[in-house]
């Protein structure tokens, strides 16, 4: 049980809410709303598909494994068992978003009294290695800027966009 449970409850308003009162089921029943929300805040439509995605997995998880939705330990399980299984560093990043997000949603529409996630880090998105082109790669690259079938002109702009991605460092 969450430290943020009474012992005895007299009212029930979305204000006196704790963590322990927002099970899996009633969050579910409260998504519609943060829909809404994010609709009226014009989130692009890819934005809502993603948030609702990773919250709707979280709170499936929480129920799959008899989780308190709202607690620290339970999002924390949520992420380290999305990276065991093999997903993507920035998928459980996002999945935890989308989680906080909503708990923030919660809090302005007075459902929690806290952030229970307050200070939860997220997972560290790893930048990918890109090996350089080697030099045959840069010189197969440059050759193709001056294939027979093309102009003067043309032969000269694909020639400057090539050099000027090669200088700057930039990959094609």
């Amino acid at each position: 049980m969450s430290i943020y449970c009474r012992v005895t409850r007299i009212e029930t308003s979305p204000a006196d809410a704790r963590p322990c009162d927002l099970t899996a089921d009633r969050l579910t029943s409260l998504i519609a709303s943060w829909e809404l929300l994010l609709r009226a805040e014009r989130k692009s439509p890819q934005t809502i598909t993603t948030y609702l995605d990773g919250l709707h997995r979280y709170l499936a998880w929480c129920s799959q494994h008899g989780a308190e939705p709202m607690n620290r330990t339970s999002l924390n399980r949520f992420v380290a068992d999305l990276l065991d299984a093999g997903r993507a560093a920035g998928t459980a990043r996002m999945r935890q978003l989308a989680v906080r997000r909503f708990t923030t949603w919660l809090i302005i529409e007075g459902h929690l009294p806290a952030d229970p996630f307050w200070g939860m880090k997220a997972p560290k998105v790893d930048q990918p290695v890109v090996e350089p082109l080697t030099d045959d790669e840069l010189r197969a690259l440059i050759g193709a800027c001056t294939a027979p079938h093309r102009t003067e002109l043309h032969e000269r702009q694909r020639h400057t966009v090539v050099a000027t991605l090669l200088v700057g460092g930039g990959r094609g």
